[in-house]
């Protein structure tokens, strides 16, 4: 049975550390989003859809928030570094907890696997997540390349009487070629899914670490 525990955290005890408790703060924001934009995957990726379609893109689109919110998750956590005081606090943490932490530093500015957060999120996040503005030139390639495609050049879209029954599958389809193709590399074979699943999985494995050592971290530092 799932056990909950609260603990009561004062504001004024905060103000006393502001710049400290700012970061903590940052990261609680972070790991909330994280965990938000998971749960709402899981909740598409169950649902029963009318449209096989329409879930796959809301699917799509969680999945690339999740990995924004990541992204920018690394800011705090470089943060943290350069604090002696949450420093400290880390490494009176469970084992477990700190290695969490050295995983996901790993993907820090600076950090020995810098590039492949890089690759997987960085564009992603700065591209089509938040920035329709800043895609221009990527739509018209993924265009370019949804049109000269054998038996792959066509999409719809969909009208309702409801507005949420308005869907434009061409969007989602665009996207996917973004992501897939220009952002990840991979190419169109019959291994594309496979391909792309197995860098979703690596994705998923550094938020799940951020939340992990977040977790226990957060908790010690509200103890004192």
């Amino acid at each position: 049975m799932t056990r909950y525990v609260s603990r009561t955290v004062d504001f004024a005890t905060l103000l006393q550390q502001r710049a400290v408790a700012a970061t903590v703060v940052k990261l609680m924001m972070a790991c909330n989003d994280l965990q938000t934009s998971n749960e709402s995957l899981e909740i598409w990726r169950e649902l029963e859809s009318r449209d096989s379609a329409r879930k796959q893109g809301a699917c799509m689109y969680f999945v690339r928030l999740q990995l924004a919110h990541l992204y920018e998750a690394l800011d705090v956590v470089e943060a943290m570094q350069r604090s002696d005081a949450l420093m400290a606090i880390l490494r009176t943490c469970d084992a477990t907890t700190q290695q969490s932490f050295d995983f996901v530093c790993q993907f820090v500015r600076g950090g020995t696997q810098r590039s492949r957060i890089e690759l997987l999120a960085g564009r992603m996040r700065n591209n089509i997540t938040f920035h329709y503005e800043q895609s221009e030139t990527l739509i018209e390639r993924a265009i370019a390349e949804r049109g000269s495609r054998p038996g792959g050049n066509t999409s719809r879209v969909t009208r309702g009487s409801r507005r949420e029954h308005w869907y434009f599958k061409v969007a989602d389809d665009v996207i996917d070629d973004i992501v897939t193709r220009q952002f990840w590399r991979v190419p169109w074979t019959p291994r594309t899914v496979h391909d792309v699943d197995v860098l979703l999985m690596e994705a998923h494995e550094i938020a799940l670490r951020f939340v992990d050592f977040c977790g226990e971290f957060i908790w010690r530092y509200t103890d004192r």
